[in-house]
Order: C-alpha cells, then sequence, then structure tokens
C-alpha cells in the first residue's frame, strides 16, 4: 500500500502561501480560525501543507458564497414598497 507523504511548511513558506502577516497567523492560530501548528522542537513550529491548503480552500469558498449572496441581493424580482411615483405597490 502507498502511503502518501505529509510535507510541513515553516512560518515563512506559510506566510507566503497565504500572504498574512506573522502577527496575523499567530493570533488567527490563537483564536483557533487557522490550522493549529506542529512543534518540532521546543522554538520550532510547523504546519501541515494540506491543513493549510484546505484552509485557503475554505477562505476561497466563503469568499465566492458571499460575493454570490450580495450579487443576489441585487436581482431580487420582489416588488418594491413604493413605486418611483411615491405610490404604494402593495
Amino acid at each position: 500500500m502507498h502511503q502518501q507523504q505529509t510535507t510541513m511548511l515553516r512560518l515563512p513558506a506559510v506566510k507566503e502561501r497565504v500572504g498574512l502577516s506573522n502577527s496575523q497567523i499567530w493570533k488567527m492560530v490563537k483564536d483557533k480560525t487557522f490550522p493549529q501548528p506542529i512543534k518540532l522542537s521546543a522554538n520550532i513550529s510547523a504546519w501541515i501543507d494540506k491543513e493549510v491548503e484546505n484552509w485557503i480552500q475554505e477562505r476561497i469558498a466563503a469568499s465566492r458564497n458571499s460575493a454570490q449572496q450580495s450579487n443576489n441581493l441585487g436581482t431580487s424580482s420582489a416588488r418594491p414598497i413604493w413605486s418611483v411615483r411615491g405610490e404604494c405597490g402593495c
């Protein structure tokens, strides 16, 4: 059976992948809104590549869903309550 290799990313690689600063990443780690790092030693942390990639894909999906919902608000087929002349559209 073929085992898939797990790749670990150190902080500079994570920063490059996600476009966030050190402080932003660590704040999100603390808030549990970013993948938790693995301690490799007392002073070295790393992230699992697939977990970071999944986080990126989730952010893309959330952003696209949010943008789509915003676009749908402007294209509603519901009648306005007031017409242009101020008459009731009820």
